[in-house]
This record gives structure tokens, sequence and C-alpha cells, in this order.
């Protein structure tokens, strides 16, 4: 059951769906950001639509293609819902590696939790995200390819048992700074 990180095919499907349609809004909200330095972004071709992929068929490429500072990346996006800690499979940072690719990653820094409601009502969930978005409480940051690789070579990999037991790296707060500056952004609604 890998994949589905012991969830049924319909539940995994909702689930999707609905982080799919959060990460989206977060996206378009960055990248309007006066200070993130996004001059446009495009699908890459994975469904951001949230559908389900079925067995079989590569997902593992990035999000988006974005031009940042002038530049043209690959772009994966991560939210963060909890504050204290940022999680990333290891297969997914061997993969992002692999295709030079930079991970925005959109943190909740505050003490509500942003987690996938159990009843995925994504109005509800979103006015959340706003509220922690307008308290100043919702940051970001860019990690590249060379810190990635920097990640994956100085932080312990072992079974998360949160993401179906794969292997990955869980980042605490007081490392952030090691690796990336937090910047905050302008609520946009």
């Amino acid at each position: 059951m890998g994949r589905l990180d012991n969830r049924t095919i319909e539940q995994f499907k909702s689930h999707i769906e609905f982080t799919t349609a959060i990460e989206g809004k977060l996206m378009e909200a960055w990248s309007s950001s006066s200070n993130s330095g996004c001059e446009w972004y495009i699908d890459n071709g994975i469904d951001n639509g949230g559908g389900y992929i079925p067995d079989g068929v590569d997902t593992s490429d990035v999000d988006f293609i974005a031009k940042i500072n002038g530049l043209e990346v690959p772009l994966e996006m991560k939210f963060v819902p909890t504050a204290g800690k940022f999680t990333l499979k290891t297969n997914d940072m061997r993969n992002y590696i692999k295709k030079n690719a930079t991970v925005l990653l959109i943190f909740n820094l505050s003490e509500r939790s942003l987690k996938v409601p159990a009843d995925l009502d994504i109005k509800k969930h979103w006015k959340r995200i706003g509220d922690t978005w307008k308290s100043g409480e919702l940051k970001w940051a860019l990690v590249g390819p060379v810190t990635l690789q920097e990640m994956y070579e100085n932080e312990e990999h072992h079974h998360i048992p949160y993401m179906g037991n794969k292997m990955g790296i869980v980042v605490g707060k007081n490392n952030y700074s090691k690796y990336f500056r937090l910047r905050s952004f302008k609520y946009a609604g």
C-alpha cells in the first residue's frame, strides 16, 4: 500500500484533491507577493488539479516551472502545516537534487495546527490559513539544489511513521537558519 500511506484509495483521492487545492492557493498567493521574486509560474504537467494518478504513472516530477529573480527553475511546493519542524522524504529529495529543483516551503509558525482537517472543508480551512497569514505567522523559504544536497547529507534519514513509514528527514526549527532564511509575505486574502 506504499503510495497510499495506509489509506484507502478513496481517502487518498480526497486527501490529494484537498491538499493540491490548498497548495495551489498558496502558490498563487506566494507568487503574487512583492518579495517572492517570482515573475511567472506554470504547471509542470503533473496533475496539479488533485486528480488521482493511477499506479505505474511517474509522479516524481516537480509541480511547477517558475521564473524567480530572472532564472527559470523547476519548483516543488510544500506546505508545512505544523510549527516546529518539516519533513522531506528521502526519495523526493534525491529526485529534486537530480532535477536541479528548488523547493518552496511555506511554513505555519503559529501554535494552531493547519493539518488537513477530517471534514475536508476547504473554505473553512482556507479561512484558518488566512487567519494565520494575517497574524504574520505564515512564512516562506526557497531551498535550492545545493542546500537540498547539504540537508540530504547532513540530516539523519529514518522511517517517518506519519508518512507511511517511508524514509525521510525531519528538520527542527532550531536548524532552519542553517539551511535558509524565513521570509514574510503580505496577506492577499
